[in-house]
């Protein structure tokens, strides 16, 4: 969970970042249940079943220009939100 209203928080550059300097895939994915095993405000975590849904692998950007850094950061955008609406798995 974050503490914005939005589904997701704002992603920032450096995954993109080390994706392009490596040229290595990125690997979306979304965790489930979190939420219920470490709420807000909390600081022990409780046993809660969770879960992990992986989408396919992204293309590395070609390069690390700011461009290119901002199409990878929404493509990995609208693949975690997929893997949100996928529901858990």
């Amino acid at each position: 969970m974050n503490r914005t209203a939005d589904i997701l928080a704002p992603l920032r550059p450096g995954i993109a970042l080390l994706s392009a300097r490596a040229q290595a895939p990125i690997l979306p994915a979304w965790i489930f249940g979190t939420d219920r095993a470490l709420p807000l405000g909390e600081v022990i975590p409780r046993p809660v079943r969770v879960g992990v849904r992986f989408g396919p692998t992204l293309p590395p950007p070609q390069d690390g220009s700011d461009p290119e850094i901002a199409r990878a950061l929404e493509k990995l955008r609208t693949a975690m939100i997929g893997l949100h609406d996928a529901g858990a798995p």
